[in-house]
């Protein structure tokens, strides 16, 4: 079975294509930044990467519906 990819680091993201995204370079090294201080090397933690993916999108998909998250209700 291959392995995860690693996160990409905010110096990484300096060399990855971001046409067609909302946000700009700066932006994007910036949140990849902000998300390494929160994270730090669970972001290298695949389970944790899927785990936190999942939550997003969930989140994502519900807001939609008028759903609001635990802490609102």
């Amino acid at each position: 079975m291959p392995s995860a990819a690693p996160a990409a680091s905010a110096q990484q993201v300096g060399r990855s294509p971001v046409a067609g995204s909302r946000a700009s370079r700066q932006t994007a090294r910036k949140r990849l930044r902000r998300l390494e201080e929160l994270f730090g090397d669970r972001l290298n933690d695949p389970a944790f990467r899927f785990e936190a993916l999942l939550a997003l999108r969930t989140r994502a998909l519900t807001a939609g519906r008028g759903a609001r998250p635990p802490s609102e209700t």
